[in-house]
C-alpha cells in the first residue's frame, strides 16, 4: 500500500515538473509485466495468420535462433535469463523488417533474410532488436500512447487488463513498434557493443544501411523498403554514426570468417524460394 502511495506521489511530482517520467515507468512496470505483454502479443500475432504469416521451418528458425544465442552471450545483455529472446520467422517477402516486442519476442521477415547479404549483417540487425528489448523502448512508446492512465493502472494493480488491451492494439498495427530517432540511435549503439563479444564483424550494420541507402537514392521506395523505414527510420546520421563507431573502436576490416557470406547465402537459398523482396523486381546490387 505504501509503495503504491509513494509511486503515485512520485508520479504527481513528475507530472508537475513536466518530466518524461522514465524512472516512474520503470518502477511501475516490471520485467514480469513486459514478459506478460510479450506473451499476449505473441498469442495475438499467431492468431492472425493473414497479417502475420508464420513460416514453419524449424531448421531455418534454429539457424536464426543460434545467431541470437551468440549475441546474448554478451555481458552487456542484462535480461538474457529473464526474457525469452525467441525467434519467429514471418513469411512475407515484401517486408524488409524485424521487430522485438516486450519480453524479448523477436520476429524476422523473410523479406529481410533475402535482402541481406551475409550472416554478420543479420547478426547486426538482431543485436539492434535485442537492444530495443533491453532498453524497453516499446514500453516507453506505450507510455506515450496511453500516458498517465497506464501507469496509474499498473501502480494500483490493475495492469493486466491494460496490458491485454495494449497487446491487442499493437498486434493489430505496427504503429506502436515504430521507433523514434532516439530509440534507434540508442539501439544502434548497444547493438554495436553486443557484437563486440560475438564472432561477427562488429561494423556489419553498415552493409545493411548502405544497401537501404542505395535503394533510396535510386528512388526505389518499394513497399518493402517503406515498411522498414516506417518502423526503423534510417536517416543519414545513423550511417555516419556507425562509421564513427567503427573508426573509434579501431576495428579491423572484415574478413570472410566474420562476415560468413557464403554460408548465409547457401542457407537462405536452401530454405527460401528464389525471388526478390522488392515488389517482384530483381535486386540489383551493382553500383
Amino acid at each position: 500500500m505504501f509503495r503504491k502511495l509513494n509511486l503515485l506521489l512520485i508520479l504527481l511530482l513528475c507530472l508537475l515538473a513536466l518530466n518524461a517520467c522514465e524512472q516512474i515507468a520503470d518502477a511501475a512496470f516490471s520485467d514480469k509485466d513486459d514478459i506478460e505483454m510479450g506473451a499476449t502479443l505473441d498469442k495475438e500475432i499467431r492468431s492472425k495468420p493473414t497479417e502475420f504469416p508464420i513460416l514453419v521451418n524449424l531448421e531455418l528458425q534454429g539457424y536464426v535462433q543460434s545467431i541470437v544465442k551468440q549475441l546474448i552471450r554478451s555481458p552487456l545483455v542484462k535480461r538474457k535469463k529473464t526474457y525469452s529472446y525467441k525467434v519467429t520467422i514471418l513469411n512475407d517477402d515484401k517486408a524488409i523488417n524485424a521487430f522485438c516486442t516486450p519480453g524479448g519476442y523477436i520476429y524476422v521477415y523473410t523479406g529481410l533474410l533475402k535482402f541481406l547479404d551475409n550472416e554478420a549483417s543479420l547478426a547486426a540487425v538482431l543485436s539492434h532488436e535485442i537492444a530495443h528489448a533491453e532498453k524497453r523502448h516499446v514500453r516507453q512508446r506505450m507510455l506515450s500512447a496511453m500516458g498517465v492512465q497506464l501507469i496509474v493502472s499498473a501502480i494500483l494493480g490493475n495492469g493486466s487488463s491494460v496490458f491485454k488491451e495494449m497487446g491487442l492494439q499493437i498486434a493489430g498495427t505496427l504503429a506502436l513498434l515504430s521507433n523514434s530517432r532516439g530509440d534507434e540511435l540508442e539501439a544502434d549503439e548497444l547493438g554495436f557493443l553486443y557484437l563486440q563479444s560475438s564472432p561477427y564483424y562488429q561494423g556489419a550494420m553498415s552493409y545493411f544501411f548502405e544497401k537501404i541507402a542505395k535503394e533510396e537514392k535510386r528512388n526505389r521506395m518499394s513497399k518493402a523498403v517503406e515498411s522498414l523505414l516506417s518502423t526503423h527510420p534510417i536517416p543519414e546520421e545513423r550511417l555516419k554514426a556507425n562509421s564513427e563507431r567503427i573508426r573509434a573502436a579501431k576495428i579491423h576490416p572484415p574478413i570472410p570468417s566474420n562476415l560468413l557470406e557464403t554460408r548465409y547465402k547457401s542457407i537462405i537459398k536452401k530454405h527460401l524460394r528464389a525471388g526478390s523482396t522488392l515488389d517482384g523486381e530483381p535486386i540489383d546490387d551493382r553500383g
